[in-house]
């Protein structure tokens, strides 16, 4: 037994019809408001409407801002320009702060810098003064003492220093 093709319709749902129609319907309207949409004409036609209900609402805007400006100076509280104006110097003060911050920091590394060539050069000084101090004991030694030639040799005798005499009654 074959079936008779129904194009994707169930002859047993009664909405079916109703239901196909629809989506066809919603199809071609989507498609058609998609063209319309996309084309110049409506954007330019938008852009009027809005531009004439802007220009209509200016006035209404306007008296609202003035009358709410009053009304915040009479609760002492800040208006709008009030804390943008406000906000603009606060990014300027942010902005010196990083400009001193980043001049702080080079600054000190720098000085660092200097400290520590500063602090080599005079250690380099230093040694330079102990190795001729050194030099100069080791000359003073070995015009003094005679150093003993072997390592288990024992060491040159010194003579006790002389007593002064005692001078007599006179």
């Amino acid at each position: 037994m074959t079936q008779a093709p129904t194009d994707g319709m169930n002859l047993l749902d009664p909405l079916g019809f109703w239901k196909s129609v629809r989506d066809t319907n919603l199809d071609s309207w989507s498609k058609f408001m998609i063209e319309v949409v996309n084309s110049d004409a409506y954007a330019q036609a938008t852009g009027t409407a809005l531009a004439q209900a802007l220009g209509a609402s200016q006035p209404f805007r306007q008296a609202l801002e003035k009358m709410m400006t009053q009304t915040l100076g009479m609760l002492n509280m800040p208006s709008r320009e009030e804390v943008t104006t406000l906000a603009g110097r606060l990014v300027n003060v942010e902005m010196r702060l990083d400009d001193l911050d980043a001049k702080l920091s080079a600054t000190q590394k720098a000085l660092q810098q200097t400290m520590k060539d500063s602090a080599q050069e005079t250690l380099t000084g230093v040694t330079r003064e102990l190795k001729a101090i050194e030099a100069q004991l080791t000359a003073i030694r070995a015009g003094l003492v005679p150093e003993p030639k072997t390592a288990n040799a024992a060491p040159a005798p010194t003579t006790p220093p002389k007593k002064p005499a005692q001078e007599g009654p006179r």
